[in-house]
């Protein structure tokens, strides 16, 4: 697979890059988040109410409204992974982005970086341990023509779209359509996976690129939503 490599913060600007080069340049620049295996989910209650709760809601189930995803049972290895992208400017900085530019802001208590891991720690077990909320279909598509788009992401995120950890691919069976298709959207306007730095964000933006035309999201989008997954 080639990558494109084009940024204004580093020497780059290559259309094509090869695989072998790539994992060289990933090596040396890629953003390498830190990822915490401890926290007390206590702290985390508290962090989340105060901070997130008023757009993701109570129980992380999200609210479309305010273009906020559900983070409910999500792992919380990837939770702070985005956090951390937000952070250093991988997510939220593109004009089109305006979603992610919003949540910049909203987690700018996380900027003092002596206090940072821990809260961020804290906030993503507590959310990963909350129970998965069922959401409602809002997207129009053919599920089953999706799943053969689908057949392409199985490698990342699982044939039942649970994800992965190892691969940073989270689990999106059960996550709310309307955000998948905002998230495609984003990956192929380049609002999204942009920056050379974020190596999973190029790869998603590479494969969201071969779906063909909006309808194709809409129909995959439609698959995934189809998924059974352990949301009550």
């Amino acid at each position: 697979m080639a990558f494109k490599l084009r940024t204004a913060g580093l020497k780059l600007n290559f259309n094509k890059v090869d695989e072998q080069s790539y994992e060289k340049y990933r090596e040396q620049y890629a953003f390498k988040p830190q990822v915490w295996d401890w926290a007390y989910p206590q702290s985390g209650v508290v962090l989340y109410r105060q901070h997130c709760a008023s757009c993701h809601g109570g129980d992380a189930s999200g609210d479309a409204a305010l273009g906020a995803p559900a983070l409910a049972g999500l792992d919380h290895g990837y939770i702070q992974t985005q956090l951390q992208k937000f952070i250093v400017g991988l997510r939220g900085t593109h004009f089109k982005d305006v979603d992610g530019i919003s949540m910049r802001a909203a987690i700018d208590f996380l900027q003092p970086e002596a206090e940072r891991m821990p809260k961020i720690s804290h906030m993503a077990h507590y959310v990963a341990d909350l129970p998965a909320v069922k959401q409602a279909a809002t997207i129009k598509g053919d599920a089953q023509r999706g799943a053969t788009y689908f057949a392409i992401c199985v490698a990342c995120h699982g044939a039942d779209g649970k994800g992965n950890k190892d691969l940073g691919a989270p689990r999106i069976a059960g996550q709310a359509d309307w955000y998948l298709l905002k998230q495609l959207q984003k990956y192929r306007a380049g609002a999204r996976g942009a920056d050379p730095r974020d190596v999973t964000g190029q790869q998603m933006a590479a494969i969201a690129k071969t779906l063909p035309n909006e309808q194709a999201l809409n129909d995959v989008v439609a698959y995934i939503q189809s998924l059974e997954t352990t949301a009550k």
